[in-house]
């Protein structure tokens, strides 16, 4: 378990697409074509870091190019 609970990661401390253990590429291959999808991965290490945010939406969008085949897996 997260040291803050998993309420607590969820809120403050996701991973990118493809940082963690989820399946992701097998659950998005198992959704219908047309279907939107969305991602959401707050972090406060991250902010705490200073990373601007558009250096970290620039790579949440680069994590989503690959899980969706823009990229190399």
């Amino acid at each position: 378990m997260p040291p803050g609970g998993y309420a607590w990661e969820t809120a403050t401390e996701r991973m990118l697409p493809g940082e963690g253990e989820l399946p992701l590429h097998a659950l998005v291959d198992a959704v219908p074509s047309g279907v939107l999808l969305a991602a959401g991965a707050p972090s406060q290490r991250r902010r705490d870091a200073g990373l601007p945010a558009d250096a970290y939406a620039a790579r949440a969008m680069d994590s989503l190019t690959r899980l969706l085949g823009g990229g190399k897996r």
